[in-house]
């Protein structure tokens, strides 16, 4: 019985035994396996030498900019419309008429500006008792002198504003002519180092005669060798073959020397036409640079001259003081008056008539009443030409005030080219930067950044750029690439921007370790600081403890940290 027992607890320790073993093989053999379902999986970039160019580029339509837009002046009825959809227009043209009859806009304006030049009226009449015939003094004139003053200071100021674009422009000019100036030299230093450049022709002709020559030498080397066989083959003596040989001897010396000669001035020949080439081209650019440079020399003298008068118009500071001195005079004229009369309530309308804003007032409702009384209440015409875009009118409809009725596009409008780009990269740019046109085959294009600001539909990363295009060959519709700032450099460790992380210390990569084991190989990553060189807002340009070929992260299933253990993803 007792060994009975003692067979089946044998039995049931040599099962747990085996069920042992096979569990730790399991595990030994699928331990990988396992770990790896609870690792992070991530995808691996390759560090890699390349260009970066710090240029901000994009792609976009050439549209135009601004369209003209006719607006109705008042609430009129149209009569007859001269142009339809698409018509090419020019200056000038009559667009539309619209009906005779009243306006209420300029019955309004004319009643306002009744009641403003009675009031005037009133004011100058009440003025008139104020006048000191006795004291000589005469407040019109004061007021005429300030006006004048006024108007005067206002021109000095828009001289003085021509003037600082006009420096800026004389600045920008001096620069230039420096630069031509330093390629000029670089241009004659080059002509000087290759020094007198001889003809072509002449070295041409020159081995045409020495392959000529070689050619007889040649021929009369093989004479000599058949008179010196049928010399031996009919048993001449000896001296007279030693002298046939001799003569073999010196005629393959000479041929020797003849071909060396012409190898000689053929390497000489592809040499001269090299520098005949080099010399033509720095020449060319030698006239093109003295082109430029007289150009651009015409120019800055007919700007310094510009610059001389306006900076004698443009003397804000004197013509301040003429506008100060004028207040002054009509103010102490006024008070001697005032005083003379002792008359406080003349004193005050004698201030209200003064009152410019009283002034401005009268003006602009004499020049409402202008501008509605001129031929185009009745008559419509474009002020550019253009192609008739819309039309939002009928004849016999009756139109409300600033309504819009035509829109002209094309003709005089700006053309404009507009991109987004990465925010960050927009930094680098400004109104000033250099703006390239990779389409602008014949070089006729110009053109310049309008405006960077915020791309409307993704404010927050965006910036949108938009570019002026000038130039005969720009069309509407077109698409161009463009090409704004920046400078193209090559790099030692080049990556994508998406590799790259960054926290409070600054910015860093994850570089993937492995490590060989007897079940396979093993992934960690590395936690590496970095500094950014140049990006394009696709890939920058790195340094730090990284090398060409380094492996890192590019994206992860989870959040990584240093150290950690990672699966790779299937490429």
């Amino acid at each position: 019985m007792e060994e009975k027992d003692k067979s089946k607890k044998k039995k049931i320790i040599k099962k747990a035994a085996i069920i042992f073993v096979v569990v730790l093989l399991l595990l030994t053999f699928f331990s990988n396996t396992i770990l790896n379902y609870t690792l992070p999986e991530v995808s691996s970039k390759t560090v890699v030498s390349g260009t970066v160019s710090t240029a901000v580029i994009g792609q976009g339509n050439v549209e135009n900019d601004k369209d003209y837009i006719i607006k109705a002046k008042g609430n009129r009825t149209v009569d007859k419309i001269y142009v339809k959809k698409d018509d090419k227009v020019k200056k000038g043209d009559l667009l539309f008429t619209y009906k005779e009859g009243s306006d209420t806009d300029l019955e309004e304006a004319k009643t306002a500006l009744e009641e403003l030049e009675i009031s005037h009226a009133k004011k100058l009449l009440e003025d008139s008792k104020v006048s000191d015939t006795d004291s000589g003094i005469d407040l019109d004139k004061d007021r005429k002198e300030l006006n004048q003053a006024r108007k005067d200071l206002e021109k000095v100021e828009e001289y003085k504003e021509e003037l600082d674009s006009k420096k800026s422009k004389q600045k920008k000019l001096n620069k230039e002519i420096e630069d031509i100036k330093k390629k000029q030299k670089k241009n004659d230093d080059a002509i000087n180092a290759l020094g007198t450049v001889d003809s072509v022709e002449t070295l041409q002709a020159e081995i045409t005669s020495s392959e000529n020559s070689l050619a007889d030498l040649n021929q009369q080397l093989a004479d000599l060798k058949e008179d010196y066989q049928t010399a031996k083959n009919n048993g001449e003596s000896a001296d007279s073959l030693k002298t046939t040989e001799r003569s073999i001897r010196d005629k393959e010396k000479e041929i020797s020397k003849t071909t060396q000669e012409i190898a000689d001035k053929k390497v000489k020949l592809s040499n001269l036409i090299t520098a005949n080439s080099k010399y033509k081209e720095l020449n060319d650019e030698k006239k093109e640079l003295e082109e430029k440079l007289t150009k651009k020399t015409d120019e800055l003298t007919k700007l310094s001259t510009k610059i001389s008068e306006l900076e004698t118009k443009a003397d804000v500071k004197s013509a301040k003081e003429k506008v100060e001195s004028a207040e002054e005079k009509l103010k102490s004229d006024t008070k001697s008056i005032t005083n003379s009369n002792k008359n406080k309530a003349i004193d005050e309308k004698l201030e209200d008539y003064d009152d410019k804003k009283a002034l401005n007032e009268l003006e602009e409702a004499r020049k409402k009443v202008k501008s509605l009384t001129t031929d185009d209440l009745v008559k419509v015409y474009s002020k550019q030409k253009g192609i008739v875009d819309t039309i939002n009118l009928k004849e016999g409809q009756k139109v409300e005030k600033d309504s819009e009725l035509i829109t002209i596009t094309g003709g005089k409008s700006e053309y404009v080219v507009k991109f987004a780009t990465n925010k960050e990269l927009a930094k680098k740019i400004n109104k000033n930067s250099e703006v390239r046109i990779e389409e602008d085959w014949e070089g006729n294009m110009k053109a310049k950044v309008k405006s960077i600001v915020p791309d409307p539909s993704n404010p927050a990363e965006n910036t949108l750029i938009t570019v002026k295009v000038k130039g005969k060959s720009v069309t509407p519709g077109d698409v161009y690439n463009i090409n704004i700032g920046g400078t193209s450099k090559k790099y030692d460790a080049v990556i994508s921007n998406n590799t790259i992380k960054e926290d409070t210390n600054g910015k860093f990569v994850y570089v993937i370790n492995v490590k060989s084991t007897p079940i396979g190989n093993r992934y960690s990553v590395k936690k590496v600081p970095i500094e950014v060189l140049a990006t394009d807002g696709n890939k920058s340009a790195i340094s730090g403890e990284i090398t060409e070929s380094s492996n890192i992260v590019g994206n992860s299933s989870k959040p990584l940290e240093d150290g950690m253990q990672v699966k790779l993803a299937d490429s």
